[in-house]
C-alpha cells in the first residue's frame, strides 16, 4: 500500500517536503526549508556553525528526520539518520529557498531531479556564491542534478514521476503526475505570480491552487503526528490503538 507522509507545507508557508512511500521505495517532493518567522531561532542574523547546519537544526525539529536521506557527514556521529534505507528520488519543484533548501544535504547515491530552467538558475547562483548549505557537490557528475525536461517520467520502484511545467515567479517551475500503486498524486508546487507572459497561446488557465489531490482506490483519511522526529500528517492514517496507547 502507497503512503504519504508531510513533513512540511502543513499550515505554513513554504517548508515543502512530500513523501511518498510504495514498494520498499521513496518518492521525496521538494526538501524546502522553512521560512524564518519573528520566533524562530535561526532567523537573520543567527548563525548556524559550519558544517553542523543540519545537525543544529534536527536537534530543534527544523528540518525533517527522515532516515537514509541525508549525508552521513552533515549529521552528528553515530545519527542513525545516516543509516541506508528504502531507495530514494528526490524532485525539485522550483529553485526557491522553502522547496530546495536542504538539498544540499542530500546523500550522494540519493539521485536529485528538476527541470533544466531550474538547473541552470541553481548553477548561476552558486557560480555567484549563493551556494546551497550541506556537503553535496553538485558540480560533480556522480551527484550533479538530473535534468527533466517536461513530459519526462522517472521509474522509481513501482513509482512513476512525470515533470509538468507549471506558471510561477521564478524560471523552471514544476508540477509532478506521481502514480502509485494506489492510486495518482498531483503536486503543483506554487503557482501563479508569473512574471512569463504568453502572448502566442493567450492567458493560461490556472487549476486550483491546492497543491496537493490523491485519487486513492479507497477512501482514506488523515492522522497528524506532533513527534518532533515524524512527519506532520500521514496519508492512510495509522489504524487508532486503544487509547491507552500513545498516538503515532
Amino acid at each position: 500500500m502507497a503512503r504519504i507522509e508531510f513533513w512540511g507545507g502543513v499550515g505554513v508557508i513554504g517548508s515543502s517536503k512530500v513523501l511518498i512511500h510504495d514498494g520498499g521505495h521513496r518518492v521525496l517532493l521538494d526538501l524546502g526549508l522553512d521560512i524564518p518567522r519573528g520566533s524562530d531561532l535561526f532567523r537573520s542574523p543567527a548563525a548556524l556553525p559550519r558544517g553542523r547546519e543540519l545537525s543544529a537544526r534536527l536537534r530543534v525539529g527544523a528540518a525533517p528526520a527522515m532516515a537514509g536521506l541525508y549525508d552521513p557527514a552533515a549529521l552528528d556521529p553515530g545519527d542513525p539518520l545516516g543509516e541506508p534505507a528504502e531507495p530514494a528520488a528526490v524532485f525539485i519543484s522550483h529553485p526557491h529557498i522553502d522547496h530546495v533548501g536542504l538539498a544540499g544535504f542530500l546523500r550522494a547515491d540519493i539521485p536529485a531531479y528538476a527541470s533544466p530552467d531550474a538547473i541552470a538558475l541553481l548553477r548561476a547562483l552558486d557560480h555567484g556564491g549563493e551556494t546551497l548549505p550541506g556537503p553535496r557537490d553538485f558540480s560533480s557528475a556522480e551527484t550533479s542534478w538530473r535534468r527533466m525536461p517536461a513530459g519526462a517520467a522517472v521509474q522509481v520502484g513501482p513509482i512513476r514521476v512525470e515533470r509538468l511545467d507549471v506558471d510561477h515567479d521564478v524560471p523552471g517551475a514544476s508540477g509532478y503526475r506521481v502514480t502509485t500503486s494506489d492510486g495518482v498524486l498531483a503536486f503543483t508546487g506554487d503557482i501563479g505570480s508569473t512574471a512569463i507572459t504568453r502572448s502566442d497561446r493567450g492567458p493560461s488557465p490556472m487549476p486550483s491552487p491546492a497543491a496537493m489531490s490523491w485519487s486513492p482506490r479507497a477512501p482514506r483519511s488523515a492522522s497528524t503526528s506532533t513527534s518532533r522526529r515524524g512527519p506532520r500528517r500521514t496519508w492512510p492514517a495509522t489504524p487508532r490503538r486503544p487509547s491507552t496507547a500513545a498516538p503515532t
